[in-house]
């Protein structure tokens, strides 16, 4: 079963379902018709989701924010052999995702654009039952939230040496919208760290795709092409 997951944690952005339904909307215009797998929002907002998005409870109360992460690695959460593939609320679809949904191989996770050595988590891909270190040993440690750097830097200190970077096996698909300029013509996935968020975004190509029904690869390839 493969499994694409986001979290909305406190109401994100102020407007966490929206963003939750955007996502799930994105990504279902940009897979063949038929793909299998189920697109689960984990949250503590419970109503106003689109029909076709598995609403369940954050795995583990008590975390704030970006935290809540980490528990997606938590034993029992996915049935062991799954695939799993995580997207931060923020990213913004704007292409084909097969070669990710499909992706097979160990954890894999985003090298951050801007530290090279580091981590980036607003997308990553696993399988169920492998990576269950990052959740035990960050409780072993008493779910310290005081670090700037927040999930991802927990995650750099099981996954660093050995994560796959999602750069690497998929080049092209992903792009910094800070780093880039124009409307993306290869990526598939945009990434919005830090600010600002897609809905702050009012002019050019963001507002055409980020949105319920908005333009899929070949629309916006058409308008690249204009």
């Amino acid at each position: 079963m493969l499994n694409v997951v986001t979290v909305n944690a406190g109401n994100y952005q102020g407007q966490g379902v929206a963003y939750t339904n955007v996502l799930f909307d994105s990504v279902r215009r940009n897979l063949p018709e038929g793909y299998e797998g189920r697109f689960i929002v984990f949250t503590d907002d419970p109503e106003g989701y689109d029909p076709g998005i598995t609403v369940k409870p954050l795995p583990f109360a008590g975390l704030s924010g970006w935290w809540n992460k980490l528990a997606l690695f938590k034993a029992g959460l996915f049935d062991e052999g799954d695939r799993v593939v995580y997207f931060d609320l923020s990213a913004v679809i704007t292409g084909r995702l097969d070669k990710l949904l499909d992706y097979r191989g160990d954890f894999a996770i985003l090298r951050d654009f801007y530290r090279p050595d580091g981590l980036q988590s607003s997308v990553m891909a696993w399988e169920a039952g492998k990576c269950e270190d990052i959740w035990y040993s960050y409780v072993e440690a008493g779910l310290p939230e005081d670090h700037p750097g927040g999930d991802q830097w927990w995650i750099e200190q099981t996954q660093l040496a050995t994560a796959t970077r999602l750069q690497d096996v998929l080049p092209g698909m992903f792009q910094s919208f800070k780093l880039s300029v124009g409307i993306p013509t290869v990526a598939s996935v945009v990434i919005f760290h830090g600010y600002p968020k897609p809905h702050q975004v009012v002019t050019g190509w963001v507002p055409m795709v980020w949105k319920v029904g908005g333009m899929a690869r070949a629309e916006l390839d058409q308008v690249c092409n204009t």
